[in-house]
């Protein structure tokens, strides 16, 4: 009988031992979900507070008075706080933020347009990127917000409705607005060409082309090796080594 009772109060144990540590998973899973709601809700509050700043509607969501951006932007007031600010990035009724560069592809990744740590992070440049946009083709970088922030929008590029909706990007500063037609939109691997630097005018072309083949959706837009090109990249949530982009080209003045 005492060897029954003790077998009986070992598994008694084990099971409280489980019981408690699946208990105290769940609290932490709770105070994780608290933790990263409230950053979130604190990074709305600073973008919002960024784009009273410079004169424009606070919310990103829905459709914005892009007249103003598409005329320029003073981002001297943002400078003041932040001398990383570069530009603002505009997709009417989408997204609408300021877009920083650092010294390298890490910091804002977990930081907010004014240098406080936030795990929305911000929009950025690649820190190898001509801060002027000249570059024929340049990177920017934005987290995928379950939220849909920041650029938990792209995934929709996916749809082909959703594009002939929000054709456009535009990045916006003190010189003026540049205008970009998008023209491709698809899933690609870190170690592709997307990610390559210094592009020859054969890779140019190639890396056009990859665009052109990988894309989900048909936009008829066909760039050519001396336009200029931007390329958002942001994860697809299936692990590290896969993003998603969407492609677009500068519009050529009139």
């Amino acid at each position: 009988p005492w060897h029954f009772d003790q077998e009986g109060h070992m598994r008694f144990k084990f099971q409280r031992f489980w019981g408690l540590f699946f208990l105290a998973l769940l609290c932490a899973c709770l105070l994780m979900l608290c933790w990263h709601k409230a950053e979130s809700r604190r990074a709305e509050q600073l973008y919002q507070e960024a784009a009273q700043l410079v004169s424009l509607p606070s919310s990103t969501h829905d459709a914005l008075a892009s007249d103003t951006v598409r005329t320029g932007l003073d981002l001297s007031p943002l400078r003041e706080i932040n001398s990383d600010v570069v530009c603002w990035i505009e997709i009417p009724g989408v997204l609408s933020y300021p877009v920083l560069q650092g010294e390298d592809n890490a910091y804002y990744l977990s930081h907010a347009w004014d240098g406080t740590e936030n795990t929305a992070g911000s929009i950025f440049l690649d820190y190898r990127a001509s801060p002027n946009l000249t570059d024929f083709h340049t990177l920017i970088y934005g987290h995928r917000m379950r939220d849909g922030s920041m650029f938990g929008s792209l995934k929709q590029y996916s749809d082909a409705g959703f594009w002939q909706l929000h054709p456009s990007i535009y990045l916006s500063d003190e010189e003026g607005t540049r205008q970009y037609a998008i023209f491709a939109a698809y899933e690609v691997g870190l170690t592709e060409i997307v990610y390559r630097q210094d592009l020859s005018k054969e890779d140019r072309q190639e890396l056009i082309q990859y665009g052109l083949n990988h894309s989900v959706i048909e936009t008829g837009i066909v760039p050519t090796s001396t336009d200029t090109i931007i390329t958002l990249s942001t994860c697809t949530g299936r692990g590290y080594d896969a993003r998603w982009v969407v492609q677009a080209v500068q519009c050529r003045e009139k």
